[in-house]
């Protein structure tokens, strides 16, 4: 039922915590709840093709759409894949990922989100924000129990009978850094930012100088589906709503 609920985080500094893994991982989760949980809210009051936001509405949640299929992705390669030791992060953790029913239908349930935009892009009279919501209602179990919640199971005094500190943070760096080189930066860096609540925590995301100053024009490139998300990307306050 929506709105989803968000996955447990802490403040402190990831860089400096031993149990990173699970908290990294779960704050680029909690942005994709909070998209989700926005599209549901959105689509209340847009209601139909006409409405003067469905262009940009659509072009939000194609984002979120995209980011939901980058995080199963990124998850497949760090959590399911063996790595040079011939042992994957899924056996380690019991097979949580690959013998979950949900997680395989995940791909299939992006699938059919994909498919639905499209449809409502090209002709939008047969655009509903209710059978949206239901579409959303269809998604909320593969999502929740597949992508979402299972990184509950990753569970910090498992993991280190495995991995020392540093190997940890190497894997976490090696995530992030797959995750930005195969998504588009005008996009998963201010998505990341208008879809996390800075009072949960003021070091994530991580950014380097670099992207902080780069952030205002990568904004500016999709300015209007930002508008449309909870939080402003630069400003990194509410955005108001409409």
């Amino acid at each position: 039922m929506y709105p989803l609920t968000l996955l447990p985080v802490v403040p402190d500094d990831l860089n400096t915590m031993e149990v990173a893994l699970r908290y990294q991982t779960s704050f680029m989760k909690n942005a994709l709840i909070r998209a989700l949980n926005n599209v549901y809210e959105q689509a209340q009051r847009i209601g139909d093709g006409g409405h003067q936001d469905f262009k940009p509405f659509m072009a939000y949640c194609r984002i979120v759409g995209d980011m939901l299929r980058l995080q199963y992705e990124g998850d497949d390669l760090f959590f399911a894949k063996s790595g040079t030791n011939k042992v994957s992060l899924d056996q380690i953790l019991g097979g949580a990922w690959t013998k979950s029913p949900h997680w395989k239908k995940v791909p299939e349930t992006l699938k059919t989100w994909d498919n639905k935009l499209q449809e409502w892009l090209e002709n939008p009279t047969t655009y509903r924000g209710t059978d949206l919501r239901a579409l959303l209602d269809e998604m909320e179990v593969p999502l929740n129990k597949g992508l979402f919640e299972l990184i509950e199971v990753a569970k910090p005094e498992i993991l280190s009978q495995k991995f020392s500190d540093e190997e940890m943070h190497a894997m976490i760096g090696e995530h992030i850094l797959w995750l930005s080189s195969n998504s588009d930066v005008t996009i998963l860096l201010p998505f990341c930012t208008s879809h996390h609540d800075p009072l949960t925590s003021n070091f994530w995301p991580i950014i380097t100088e670099e992207g902080l100053a780069a952030l205002p024009e990568l904004a500016e490139q999709h300015s209007s589906q930002w508008a449309l998300a909870p939080f402003d990307p630069v400003k990194r306050v509410r955005n108001l709503k409409p």
